[in-house]
């Protein structure tokens, strides 16, 4: 379509009905067809809403892909006449396992720098410099309070701000946000201006020159997770900034612990038959699954492959693999914009939950997955191993199932129905724009496999991810860990109320 004004479209009903949604959800009078949505306003929760209002309006489910590559009303007509046309397709990535594994390649230059050796193990409390990604990210500023506390380094931290005064702004308020702030903190935070999406990561030669000759460990944390992008737009943060961060170690060189995810191994249960994961399994055999999964899983696949190449030039690394964060084991305090949170909260919002047997969710309290980070860190050192920071037993473990009676033990009971009609419920819902899964909702009802299939469907049968390493490691620095149950449950219920987002008793 031109740029042309919407009225002369007006005699088509796709035209109007699109335009119509367009103007109310936006608030705007008139539309365009190059009228771009961001630039009127519009968020990932307003295309939530649109998607909606378009399946309502319209009877089709736009896929997530297409959701994300409709920038202006007119992109958005069209993508509502593919679909009405059936020329939409299955809902898979568009990248695929094939320029995947081509990006895994690791860039030739990234070796050790000659005549030095390569550092693989000292103590966290000897260091002086430590070099953080992802300190305003949930995960992160954990990471970063707990080094604070337990070791003297300097921490230095890349940021996204104008200038440093900003940078350390954004720092404190990610703390502050998470009840975990203390002002003798700032004296030891030393904000670095960057981007993890940016080349170089946003830093100049000089900054770089710098921080390698000072850095005596790098913990790469942060990382773009967006449940409704494709790989193509975690690819910058997620792949190249990992690449960076290599890069800088090699110039050492410098050790790095990397936080990956244990869903690096997609739906590998469905499609492979695995019952069981172990810590030194390789990425090769689950790639193709992840043609069904998100964008961000693949792009970690991506992130984590240039790691293992990167050790097996001799850079020493570590890799750590989290299951579900969940809130802190004491306080409660959590990240409710998460899946888990938002799918919670979004249960007990509508009243009931879907039915998905055999699907264990792999929940570990954020304080645990820091200090299991750091104390390994501290006293294994970057071995070159991978580590599933998940239960370390399968009795510690909760299923759905076991998370639906934790709910209801803690006074919210859910009714339990088949996954659609939960996804139909969700949608009908008359609060339904208002729900914490509203702007998921194309990747919850999207059938990506067979024309039946979800991408949470397709996670039946996860295999247990074994936690050998872990269980060795932790029993040396004698940390427990603290299962989901009932009362840290009732913590979790607490502290959202206490935020806004749950009715107060």
């Amino acid at each position: 379509m031109t740029t042309t004004s919407i009225a002369s479209h007006a005699e088509d009903p796709i035209v109007s009905g699109v335009s119509t949604l367009w103007t109310e959800l936006l608030g705007v009078e008139t539309a365009s067809p190059g009228d771009d949505f961001a630039r009127l306003g519009g968020t990932s929760l307003m295309r939530g809403r649109l998607a909606l209002r378009l399946r309502e309006r319209f009877g089709v489910g736009l896929s997530a892909y297409a959701l994300h590559e409709a920038h202006t009303l007119g992109d958005f007509i069209e993508a509502v006449r593919r679909a009405l046309s059936g020329a939409q397709g299955e809902g898979r990535a568009v990248a695929g396992p094939q320029a995947w594994r081509e990006d895994a390649s690791l860039p030739e230059d990234i070796v050790p720098a000659p005549g030095s050796p390569v550092t693989k193990g000292k103590a966290l409390e000897e260091m002086r410099y430590i070099f953080l990604t992802g300190a305003t990210g949930f995960l992160g500023a954990f990471v970063l309070r707990d080094l604070l506390r337990t070791t003297r380094a300097q921490v230095v931290c890349l940021v996204r701000a104008k200038e440093p005064a900003a940078g350390l702004s954004r720092i404190r308020q990610a703390l502050e946000k998470y009840g975990l702030w203390e002002d003798r903190f700032a004296a030891r935070i030393e904000p670095v201006l960057g981007d993890l999406g940016a080349p170089h990561l946003g830093m100049s030669a000089l900054q770089r020159q710098s921080l390698v000759k000072r850095a005596e460990a790098l913990f790469h944390v942060g990382a773009h997770v967006n449940y409704m992008h494709p790989y193509e737009a975690h690819k910058a943060t997620n792949v190249d900034g990992t690449t960076e961060v290599l890069r800088l170690a090699a110039l050492g060189p410098t050790p790095v612990h990397y936080v990956s995810t244990i869903a690096v191994f997609g739906p590998t249960g469905y499609f492979n038959d695995i019952q069981v994961l172990r810590e030194d399994e390789g990425l090769d055999r689950h790639l193709d699954g992840l043609r069904y999964d998100l964008g961000y899983t693949a792009s970690k696949w991506v992130a984590e492959k240039r790691v293992w190449e990167a050790k097996a030039r001799g850079l020493a690394v570590n890799v750590y693999r989290p299951g579900f964060v969940m809130g802190h084991s004491k306080t409660g305090v959590g990240n409710p914009d998460d899946f888990m949170g938002r799918f919670i909260l979004g249960c007990i919002q509508i009243g009931c939950c879907p039915i998905l047997p055999r699907q264990g969710k792999e929940m570990v309290t954020v304080d645990f997955v820091s200090a299991a980070i750091l104390g390994i860190a501290s006293q294994e050192g970057a071995v070159g191993k991978a580590y599933h920071l998940v239960p370390p037993t399968a009795g510690d473990n909760t299923d759905m199932d076991g998370l639906y009676a934790l709910l209801a033990d803690c006074g919210q009971p859910l009714s339990h129905v088949p996954y659609e009609e939960w996804v139909d419920r969700l949608m009908l819902d008359p609060r339904a724009a208002e729900n914490p899964l509203c702007a998921l909702v194309p990747m919850l009802y999207e059938k990506v496999y067979g024309g039946s299939a979800t991408r949470w469907e397709l996670h039946e049968g996860q295999p247990i991810y074994d936690a050998q390493n872990t269980r060795e490691a932790i029993a040396k620095l004698g940390l427990t860990f603290r299962p989901v149950d009932r009362s840290l449950m009732s913590l979790y219920l607490e502290d959202w109320r206490a935020k806004g987002l749950l009715p107060t008793r």
